[in-house]
């Protein structure tokens, strides 16, 4: 005998349903493949999007996949649910400004790079392994590092001997961005940018870096602008938002 489906199960096959689209979908279609009506589906979606487990775009007035399945698969498959989040956001503007783009993540008390993207005639910077080093090098590491939790950030600086950088890190917290300069003479400058969830949690830094030797101040202004605006657009769609 089939046991009559549960609230849970159809709002569990509507996960399965978002995940096997890939993408944003409205109401009515995810009802009729569903076999719901629309206003129980509604009803179901609104459950799951205060929980994080869906995404609402406004504009769109559709529904994708949210932070919170996210993170449950990222946790299972170390990092391949973020870096297919992060990649098409990394590819898209690293083609677009012809320049160095990743993202990176914290997991386990270390920084990984989840996407990266080295256009042909960027500064090449090398983005080498999954691990990073010398993090507080980075652009996006000392983003990655402000917006840690207290004492994650606070170890990490006691155990590297970097107590100095906690007032910087405190700034870039403030100011939500951040910038280097030539490091360690490597003739680069970056530029890092937080993606933040509903919490307020980084889920990744991104960044974006160029040589000096072409570095004219129009240029640096449109890196800067870029970035941060695909920061923010990969923050929004971590957001859940109220229909």
């Amino acid at each position: 005998m089939t046991n009559k489906p549960t609230s849970l199960s159809k709002a569990l096959n509507l996960l399965r349903l978002l995940g096997a689209h890939g993408g944003w979908l409205g109401v009515r279609e995810l009802a009729r493949q569903a076999g719901y009506t629309p206003t129980s589906t509604h009803g179901l979606l609104q459950v799951l999007l205060d929980d994080g487990f869906v995404a609402y775009d406004a504009e769109r007035r559709q529904y994708a996949l949210g932070v919170a399945v996210l993170g449950l698969a990222d946790r299972v498959d170390a990092g391949g649910a973020l870096a297919a989040f992060a990649r098409p956001h990394v590819d898209a503007l690293a083609a677009e400004l012809a320049e160095t783009v990743y993202a990176i993540t914290w997991r386990g008390g270390a920084a990984l790079i989840v996407a990266g993207n080295e256009p042909e005639r960027s500064a090449r910077v090398a983005l080498g392994g999954r691990v990073i080093a010398q993090l507080d090098v980075w652009a996006s590491g000392r983003v990655l590092l402000a917006f840690l939790p207290a004492a994650e950030r606070e170890a990490w600086l006691a155990r590297t001997g970097r107590q100095k950088l906690a007032g910087e890190l405190a700034a870039i917290r403030e100011a939500g961005w951040t910038t280097t300069r030539d490091v360690g003479g490597s003739g680069v400058i970056a530029f890092g940018a937080p993606v933040l969830d509903a919490t307020g949690r980084c889920v990744l830094a991104l960044g974006t870096s160029t040589a000096m030797a072409r570095a004219s101040e129009r240029h640096l202004a449109r890196l800067r602008s870029r970035l941060l605006a695909t920061a923010a657009a990969m923050s929004k769609t971590l957001i859940p938002e109220k229909p």
